[in-house]
């Protein structure tokens, strides 16, 4: 398991024409229109990635988590399962459990991403 927790040097979400990926993340991006959104990866467990769109910054804390074709969103606080895309109820489970031993890191992450 891989926990990325220095984002020190990315911003939020804007509509930008270069990406930087700091050497402590892994950082993806979606083009959106003409906007790039940045997707920094803050957990990484077996088959499964952690990770937050930068244009969340108005939602509460959350994570994303995908596998292959499959998605969820878990709140932080508290943790709970806010939506899922081909994930069965057991495998959910599972990744709540993952979310909820990895909860200090991943506020942590989301709190220095976005400055909170």
């Amino acid at each position: 398991m891989t926990v990325f927790q220095d984002f020190s040097s990315l911003q939020p979400a804007r509509q930008v024409n270069a990406v930087v990926k700091p050497a402590s993340c892994t950082l993806d991006r979606q083009a959106e229109g003409s906007t790039i959104v940045q997707m920094p990866t803050v957990l990484r467990s077996g088959p499964y990635r952690l990770f937050f769109y930068s244009s969340d910054r108005s939602e509460p804390p959350h994570v994303h988590v995908e596998r292959e074709d499959k998605r969820a969103k878990f709140w932080l606080k508290p943790v709970r399962l806010e939506d899922s895309v081909g994930f069965r109820r057991v495998e959910l489970g599972k990744l709540q459990a993952l979310v909820e031993e990895n909860v200090d890191a991943l506020l942590r992450s989301w709190n220095e991403f976005f400055g909170n």
